[in-house]
C-alpha cells in the first residue's frame, strides 16, 4: 500500500500564482516503485472565495483528488491549521506546506521523501528561490541578495524550518500543542516558531538541497521601502518568537542588548547612506530596521504585516 501525502496550500487572493502552482504539481514524477498517493488540500483564506473557481476549473484536468476548504477566519496560522485538521481527517502519513506564490521543481517531492527516508527525520525543508517578475531587475538587488533565502547543506540537521517548503510526518500532530500559534495571525513568524517548538520535542528537522521551489517576486516587491518593511518584520517576529519560547527577563534583556547592538551603529551610519553605494546602503538599512523590530517587539508594538484591511468576521475586533 502507497503512502498518503497531504499537499497543503494556503491562499489568499492569489488565483493566478495558485493556478500555477497546482499546474506545476501536475508534473510531478516519481522514481520509486510505487508512487506516494496524493491529495491537494486547498484551504482559502479569502472570504469572497477566489480560489474556489480556479479549484474548480483545474480539478477535472489533474489526477490529483483535491479538496477545497474555506477558512473564514483571518490570519495564516488559522489557515494552517484549518489544513492541518482536514489532512488529519484523511489519515495521512506525511503533510506538506507551500505558498501560493510558489511553483515546484518536477523532482521536489521525490527528493523530500528520499531525504525524509535516509535521514529518518521528522521534518524535511527545501530550498526556496526568487524568480522575478520583471527581466531588467536593479542591479543592486542581485548583488545584494536581499531576496536569496538562506541554505544549507544537503541532509543538514536544523533548529528551524518555515512553512514555504517543507514535509512534516503526521506523528508530529499527535502532540496537540503543536499548533500555529494563532494569537500570531497578523505579525507572521507562527512557522518559526512551530518548527523551533517542534525541535525542542524532539522532532529532528533534515534540509534537502534538492527539493527546490521557486518564489514568484513581483515588481511591487523590488522597492527599497518593501525590503526596509520586511527587514523591520523580520526583527520583529523574530523577537516575538523567541520571547513565545522563553519569556523570561534574561531573555528579554538579552534581545534587547542583541537589538540596541544592530541599531545603534547603523543608525549612526544611516546619515551617510546617500552617498555609499546602493548594496552598501541597504546592507545598513537592513541591520538598523532589524534592530529596530526586535525593539518594537520589545516594548509590545508587534509589526503587523499581515493584518486586512477589511473586516472580514462579525466578532474579529473581539477576536484574540
Amino acid at each position: 500500500m502507497s503512502i498518503l501525502i497531504a499537499i497543503c496550500i494556503i491562499t489568499y487572493r492569489r488565483p493566478e500564482g495558485l493556478l500555477k502552482l497546482l499546474k506545476s504539481l501536475d508534473g510531478l514524477y516519481f522514481n520509486m516503485k510505487k508512487s506516494p498517493s496524493i491529495v491537494l488540500i486547498v484551504v482559502d483564506n479569502d472570504p469572497h472565495q477566489s480560489a474556489q473557481e480556479v479549484v474548480s476549473q483545474w480539478q477535472p484536468e489533474t489526477n490529483f483528488n483535491v479538496t477545497y476548504h474555506l477558512e473564514m477566519e483571518p490570519g495564516i496560522p488559522f489557515a494552517r491549521n484549518r489544513a492541518i485538521k482536514e489532512a488529519l481527517a484523511l489519515n495521512v502519513d506525511k503533510i506538506a506546506f507551500l505558498d501560493d506564490d510558489e511553483f515546484v521543481d518536477p523532482n521536489w517531492l521525490q527528493a523530500m521523501l528520499d531525504m525524509q527516508n535516509n535521514s529518518n527525520a521528522s521534518i524535511i525543508w527545501g530550498p526556496v528561490f526568487p524568480v522575478y517578475e520583471i527581466e531588467r531587475v536593479p542591479l543592486w538587488i542581485i548583488h545584494g541578495e536581499f531576496y536569496n533565502r538562506q541554505r544549507y547543506e544537503d541532509g543538514q540537521v536544523l533548529h528551524n524550518a518555515a512553512s514555504n517548503n517543507v514535509l512534516i510526518e503526521s506523528r508530529v500532530f499527535e502532540d496537540q500543542s503543536l499548533r500555529f500559534n494563532e494569537s500570531m495571525r497578523h505579525t507572521g513568524g507562527t512557522d518559526h516558531l512551530f518548527f523551533k517548538q517542534a525541535a525542542s520535542k524532539g522532532h529532528t528537522i533534515v534540509w534537502s538541497a534538492k527539493a527546490k521551489v521557486w518564489e514568484d517576486v513581483p515588481a511591487s516587491r523590488l522597492t527599497e521601502s518593501w525590503l526596509c518593511n520586511r527587514f523591520l518584520r523580520l526583527g520583529n517576529t523574530h523577537t516575538i518568537t523567541e520571547r513565545a519560547l522563553d519569556p523570561s527577563l534574561s531573555k528579554a534583556t538579552k534581545l534587547a542588548l542583541q537589538g540596541m547592538i544592530r541599531l545603534i551603529p547603523s543608525a549612526m551610519a544611516l546619515p551617510f547612506t546617500p552617498f555609499l553605494p546602493k548594496v552598501g546602503a541597504m546592507k545598513i538599512k537592513r541591520t538598523y530596521y532589524r534592530g529596530l523590530g526586535m525593539l518594537k517587539a520589545l516594548i509590545n508594538k508587534p509589526y503587523q504585516e499581515y493584518k486586512p484591511t477589511e473586516i472580514l468576521t462579525e466578532n474579529y475586533s473581539n477576536k484574540p
